[in-house]
């Protein structure tokens, strides 16, 4: 049982990586639908799965090495392909190296200007905040519940209003506004093996019909839950409904362990290398210059159907990029190593 809960589990997180890369091609179609929930949902999954049975101190050595060891390798390749893009155009490599130094050393997820000006990191910024509100539910889940609910809220609110004065270092601020979705995962877990055996079916179809229903708002109103600038702008339905998003996902890739075997194994696998995937993500958002395709397919294919043709094939050059290059590295034990991959 505990087997085939984890499977469900990493096919959700194959599910989520897909959705953020798709998210990435910044088509809006596909923006109001995967940004509604997809950096949630990591953060739900990680409430879901946290350990409460190793000590404290442990816990944080293991999450700082297995979270920061991928962070300093993407800001690494980061650093060097920004001066390499430089050299090529014949700016000044150096300062396009330091300046993504800089920026990877502050860890920002969004291009800012408080307390001062730093462009963005990449959605690597997902490893530093899933670090703080992974440590800080570690510390909680041994407090008492009334201290647990009142600190997450507290913090989550914090997250929200101080960002608009201040932007600070590491993603502090996107790791508080996480949290609130990694406790609802926390709660989940209890929920799943100790309610949910007792309610009727239903019940539970007249909850996930609500939560769907909101999510389904929050879809057609669209405007995304920001984890990365700690920002939501429909405030409680946009969280109900990135919930509703996340179950809807579980509820799914239940479904996909059950009946599908293949898609399940291909899907499970992305999810456990779902980081090593997002690094390449990012580099491939970066450094590939995608949309000097669509030029050339408008320029091949009748107007009006030419950037169908592009989205189509940067689709499957984003996955065979992406895919690819973690299934080289996970063929290598010294790669995975670098990769910080057990």
């Amino acid at each position: 049982m505990e087997e085939k809960r984890n499977n469900i589990i990493d096919i959700a997180k194959g599910i989520g990586i897909i959705c953020v890369i798709l998210g990435h091609l910044g088509v809006y179609g596909i923006v109001k639908v995967v940004y509604t929930f997809h950096m949630p949902l990591f953060f739900y999954i990680s409430g879901f799965l946290l350990n409460q049975k190793t000590n404290f101190y442990a816990y944080v050595k293991n999450k700082f090495l297995s979270l920061m060891k991928p962070y300093a390798t993407a800001s690494i390749l980061i650093v060097i392909f920004s001066m390499i893009m430089a050299f090529s155009h014949g700016a000044d490599y150096f300062q396009a190296g330091f300046a993504k130094l800089i920026t990877a050393l502050y860890g920002g997820g969004y291009n800012q200007k408080i307390p001062f000006k730093a462009s963005s990191v990449g959605a690597i910024w997902f490893l530093w905040a899933l670090f703080w509100s992974s440590i800080t539910l570690k510390y909680l889940s041994e407090k008492k519940q009334t201290l647990r609910i009142c600190t997450v809220i507290i913090l989550f609110l914090f997250a929200t209003i101080s960002k608009d004065f201040i932007w600070l270092p590491f993603c502090i601020q996107s790791g508080f506004f996480g949290l609130l979705f990694m406790y609802f995962g926390f709660l989940y877990k209890d929920i799943h093996r100790s309610i949910f055996p007792h309610i009727s079916q239903e019940c539970k179809m007249v909850i996930m019909l609500i939560l769907s229903l909101c999510w389904v708002w929050c879809i057609i109103n669209f405007k995304d839950v920001a984890l990365y600038r700690a920002n939501v702008y429909h405030g409680i339905i946009d969280i109900v409904g990135s919930i509703g998003g996340c179950l809807c996902v579980f509820i799914l890739s239940g479904y996909i362990s059950h009946y599908t075997k293949v898609l399940a194994q291909i899907l499970s696998w992305l999810g456990v290398y779902s980081v090593l995937i997002l690094i390449f993500d990012i580099l491939g958002c970066f450094y590939i210059n995608w949309h000097s395709l669509l030029t050339f397919f408008n320029t091949l294919i009748p107007i009006g159907k030419g950037f169908y043709a592009y989205l189509v094939f940067r689709i499957i050059g984003k996955f065979f990029f992406c895919f690819g290059l973690a299934y080289l590295v996970t063929r290598s034990a010294f790669l995975k190593s670098l990769f910080g991959i057990r």
